[in-house]
C-alpha cells in the first residue's frame, strides 16, 4: 500500500490512540477537582466524613448524585435532597442554605456537631476533633426556619419510634426539642430525627417532606459502622425515597465549599450512566473490528491459469465470455437439460418436436410440484439465444433458472 505506514502499523497506531483516549476520559471522570479534606463531606475519608455512606449507596445500586450546584433543582420532585452538616463560613452560604430549605421537596437536613483538623502525618485523616458551639448549630436552624432548642444530655433513656424498628447507637447524642418538629426517633431528652412542620410564616412548607437529623454521628464514617446505624440510615433514606418519583438521592456539597459545575464525565463512570458508557465503548470497538478487512498475512494471489477444478471452471467461463458465444451455449444447455429430463421421465419414448417435449415436461413438472414455469423459461432462453449481444447477467440468470428446474423435476441433489 502507498504511504509511510503499513496496514498493520496503522492498525496498532489506531488501537493505541483509542486506548489512550478511553484512559484519558476515565482519568478525567475520576478527577472531580476536589481537594483532600477531613471535614463532613462525601469527599472525606476521615472519621468525620461521609464517604462510607456514599459508597454504601452506590454498592446497593441506589442512584446517587454528588452535587456542587443547584442541588434542590436537581432533586426536584424526583429525588431526595440530602444536606449534611452545612457550613456557614463562606460568603453566600446562609442564602444558599435558606434557598435549599425553601425549594426542596423531599429532603434530609443534618445539623452540624463537630469540626476537625487534619493529621500532620496523614492529611486524609483527622488529627484533632472539637465539638461545635451550640450557637453554630442555632445558626443553621435559623436559616432552615426551624424554631428549636439544642440539647446535649450526658445520657439518654430508651429510644422510641413509631416509624422505624431499628434503634440508633450513639454516644453523647445531640438532640433538639421544638413544638414544630414531629418526632420520628426520640427519647425523653429530645428528638433525634423529626419531621419539620409549618408555622404561621410558613404554614405548609410548600407541602414538602423535610426531616431534621440532629446528630450527624449517625451517618458519619465513625458512627455509621456502629451497631445497626447503617441499617437505620438506609431505612430513613428509604422512607424518603418512597415519597419521590424515581428514588434518586442528591447529596449537596456546595454547603461544604465545593462549588462549581458537576463533572459530566464523573457521572458517566457511575451507575446507571456507566452502562451507557460501556455500551458506547463496546460499540466503538466492534465498529473498529468490523472495519478491519482481514487478520493475519494475506493469502497468495491465484495465478491466471490454475490446475485445480475451481480454476478450470473459472478459466472455461472466461473463455466462453470472451468468444461472445454465451447465448448459443445457453440454447444448448436448455436442449441438453430437456433431453436429460426426457430420458429419465419419458420411459424410452422420444419426442422429436421441441415444443411438444416442453409441453410434456411442463405437465410432468406440475404433477411433481415443480415451481418453475418451463414454458416461460424456455421461451426466454430461446429469445436470448437469438441475441448476439445479450447481457451476461441475463444469460447467467436464465441458466441458473434452468438448473433450478432441472434439480426440481429430476429431484437431484
Amino acid at each position: 500500500m502507498d504511504g509511510p505506514f503499513s496496514r498493520r502499523s496503522l492498525f496498532w497506531i489506531a488501537g493505541i490512540t483509542a486506548a489512550s483516549l478511553i484512559g484519558a476520559l476515565f482519568a478525567a471522570a475520576l478527577d472531580e477537582g476536589t481537594v483532600v479534606e477531613v471535614g463532613p463531606s462525601t469527599y472525606s475519608d476521615s472519621a468525620l466524613g461521609h464517604s462510607i455512606l456514599l459508597e454504601a449507596l452506590r454498592r446497593e445500586s441506589v442512584p446517587v448524585l454528588v452535587s456542587r450546584s443547584d442541588s434542590a433543582q436537581k432533586a426536584g420532585r424526583r429525588g431526595v435532597l440530602v444536606v449534611a452538616e452545612p457550613r456557614l463560613e463562606t460568603a453566600g452560604s446562609t442564602d444558599r442554605l435558606r434557598e435549599l430549605a425553601r425549594h426542596a421537596n423531599v429532603a434530609l437536613f443534618v445539623l452540624p456537631k463537630r469540626a476537625g483538623a487534619p493529621d500532620p502525618t496523614e492529611p486524609r485523616f483527622v488529627g484533632s476533633v472539637e465539638t461545635l458551639r451550640e450557637s453554630d448549630v442555632y445558626d443553621v436552624l435559623r436559616e432552615l426556619d426551624v424554631e428549636a432548642t439544642v440539647e446535649r444530655p450526658e445520657s439518654v433513656s430508651d429510644w422510641q419510634s413509631d416509624v422505624f424498628d431499628t434503634r440508633p447507637d450513639l454516644e453523647e447524642p445531640q438532640l433538639v426539642t421544638g413544638r414544630l418538629i414531629e418526632p420520628w426517633i426520640a427519647c425523653d431528652e429530645g428528638i433525634l430525627l423529626g419531621r419539620i412542620l409549618g408555622d404561621d410564616e410558613w404554614p405548609n412548607r410548600h407541602g414538602e417532606l423535610q426531616l431534621l437529623l440532629s446528630d450527624p454521628d449517625l451517618l458519619a464514617n465513625h458512627g455509621i459502622v456502629r451497631g445497626d446505624n447503617a441499617s437505620l440510615v438506609f431505612e430513613i433514606l428509604g422512607s424518603l425515597r418512597n415519597n419521590t418519583e424515581d428514588g434518586s438521592i442528591v447529596i449537596d456539597e456546595a454547603m461544604h465549599g465545593h462549588l462549581g459545575q458537576d463533572s459530566f464525565l464523573a457521572e458517566l463512570a457511575r451507575f446507571p450512566l456507566v452502562l451507557l458508557t460501556c455500551q458506547a465503548i463496546a460499540s466503538a470497538l466492534f465498529y473498529l473490528w468490523a472495519g478491519v478487512k482481514r487478520f493475519g498475512a494475506p493469502l497468495p494471489a491465484r495465478s491466471g491459469l490454475g490446475d485445480d477444478k475451481e480454476a478450470l471452471l473459472d478459466n472455461s467461463a472466461r473463455l466462453v465470455l470472451s468468444t461472445g458465444r454465451s447465448t448459443a451455449m445457453l440454447k444448448h444447455y436448455l436442449e441438453d437439460s430437456l433431453r436429460q429430463a426426457e430420458r429419465r421421465l419419458s420411459r424410452g419414448r422420444e419426442v422429436k418436436d421441441r415444443d411438444a417435449l416442453i409441453a410434456q415436461l411442463d405437465a410432468i413438472g406440475r404433477r411433481r410440484g415443480v415451481s418453475v414455469d418451463l414454458r416461460a423459461l424456455a421461451g426466454e432462453a430461446l429469445s436470448l439465444s437469438e441475441v448476439k449481444e445479450a447481457v451476461a447477467q441475463d444469460v447467467t440468470r436464465v441458466a441458473q433458472e434452468i438448473h433450478a428446474w432441472r434439480v426440481e423435476i429430476l429431484r437431484e441433489r
